[in-house]
């Protein structure tokens, strides 16, 4: 997903810069793209972070359902002691399962990405640009 991420970004700013003219002053061309690029990676933040929200939201309801369904069982008198301490420890280990997934896409979701991808962007740039 990084890579699919800093591909767009390098697309995005590779548009920008074809926007620019050559009459333009050095200095009002690197404004116009630091603006550009900053706007590109908040858009792009943002997205990763609705992202993570929505894998996180589905998450927590699969908790939910899971915690219900085991409130389900552990209420219903038609069946043994055995089955039912089967059925709570299946569940249990569905809802260890989940509470990683959780921590994971929480923990992820903390990390500022875009600080790192910057500097690959940068030496991405920079390396065209020696290319030309």
């Amino acid at each position: 997903m990084t890579q699919l991420l800093f591909f767009q970004i390098a697309k995005e700013i590779e548009e920008m810069k074809s926007q620019t003219a050559d009459s333009w002053d050095p200095h009002a061309i690197l404004k116009f793209l630091k603006v550009k690029i900053q706007s590109v990676f908040s858009l792009k933040v943002s997205d990763m972070r609705k992202f993570v929200n929505g894998e996180i939201k589905e998450t927590e309801e699969e908790l939910n359902q899971i915690e219900n369904s085991k409130v389900r069982d552990l209420s219903r008198p038609d069946i043994s002691q055995e089955e039912r301490n089967q059925k709570v420890d299946t569940l249990e280990k569905a809802v260890t399962s989940l509470k990683s997934k959780l921590l994971n896409s929480g923990r992820n979701s903390a990390i500022p990405w875009h600080l790192c991808q910057e500097q690959n962007v940068l030496n991405m740039a920079k390396n065209q640009r020696n290319s030309s």
